[in-house]
């Protein structure tokens, strides 16, 4: 089985990708410049199946980019891995209720 981390250039991300990369898994880290949580078009370039997904994706930039990315973002790419992959195991690692109150229901 492969790591996929998601936001691996964040703090959570760099630490979680380096580690397993030094233990010598198979390992593969997107950040904002390859991977596009809102982009559903990003989600076409890589093969989630078999694979266990570290989503450490934080965006803290303001307000309505922390529900565009963190909630929305999360909720479209989980959909379309539940009926496009199989097989993968997701780890998520939330940022949003630490940010936005009311959200810390949907986490």
């Amino acid at each position: 089985m492969k790591y996929i981390v998601l936001g691996s250039k964040g703090f959570i991300g760099s630490n979680i990708y380096s580690t397993l990369k030094k233990n010598s898994l198979s390992v593969i880290g997107l950040d904002r410049e390859n991977f596009d949580i809102t982009n559903k078009n990003d989600y076409l370039k890589f093969d989630f199946s078999n694979t266990i997904i570290i989503d450490c994706i934080a965006s803290i930039d303001n307000k309505e980019s922390i529900l565009n990315v963190n909630v929305v973002g999360l909720k479209s790419f989980i959909n379309y891995i539940n009926v496009n992959h199989n097989n993968f195991k997701y780890i998520y690692f939330s940022t949003t209720s630490t940010q936005i109150s009311e959200q810390v229901n949907n986490n």
